[in-house]
């Protein structure tokens, strides 16, 4: 892994943090005198997870994994915590709807699993539904009910969403994307760019969709691979398990 050229010192400190956390965190996961780098590792990990995308290890991968791994390890922590809880929901819906279990680490990307959290555009829950959405997939949105804090409900509601998204499109990068910016934003770069591979298409898509299959990737690796870096789930109290 060699040291980037002709960078400023605020990029090389985030280099340098990021190839500390790796060493740190993998040098004891890793027999003595193997040829591999270190993020060579990583990435032979990377493209091993249970995902139904195309495991893509690129720069922006990178920074999202090195967000988790050094200043946000805390909140990771936290995350796998919650994961303890709600992963187990998630599994149990999204198997009896058909929808591939490990779509569970979008719940990360979208609220942190996380389950009363409120974006600043509205959306809420475990899955981040804006109030038409949630209404439209039978989720009561009210001055006295809001069931998109309902786990269980929003979860059951987020696998129908992601089927309707999976019928239009075909493909689970595109689903993905769509869940992001919404079915019409994709069609239009589709249009735009002439090809449904999502990869291909990041040009076109809102910049924060641009990066949100990667966003899914490095949240599922966490997930998956957090103890071999030395990352471990912060258990929740227990009168927030059975809240």
């Amino acid at each position: 892994m060699g040291v980037p050229k002709n960078q400023n010192p605020m990029n090389m400190k985030k280099w340098i943090a990021w190839a500390l956390s790796v060493w740190l965190m993998l040098g004891t996961a890793w027999p003595a005198g193997a040829s591999n780098t270190l993020d060579e590792i990583v990435e032979q990990r990377f493209l091993m997870m249970d995902v139904p995308v195309a495991p893509v290890y690129d720069e922006t991968a990178r920074w999202f994994l090195e967000r988790y791994f050094t200043f946000g390890r805390h909140d990771a922590s936290l995350m796998l915590g919650r994961a303890e809880v709600w992963f187990p929901i998630i599994e149990q819906v999204f198997e009896a709807e058909g929808v591939p279990v490990s779509l569970k680490y979008l719940a990360v990307v979208e609220s942190n699993l996380q389950p009363d959290a409120l974006s600043g555009a509205g959306a809420r829950g475990l899955w981040q539904f804006m109030p038409a959405t949630a209404l439209q997939y039978g989720l009561e949105v009210s001055a006295t009910r809001d069931e998109r804090l309902d786990p269980w409900r929003a979860t059951m509601a987020a696998a129908r969403y992601l089927k309707d998204l999976h019928a239009e499109f075909g493909d689970w990068e595109l689903v993905l994307a769509a869940y992001n910016c919404g079915s019409g934003r994709v069609l239009q770069a589709i249009r735009r760019g002439g090809t449904r591979n999502y990869w291909h298409l990041r040009r076109y898509l809102p910049r924060q969709t641009a990066r949100y299959v990667s966003a899914f990737l490095a949240a599922a690796y966490v997930c998956q691979y957090h103890s071999l870096h030395g990352l471990e789930p912060r258990p929740l109290p227990e009168w927030m398990r059975h809240r």
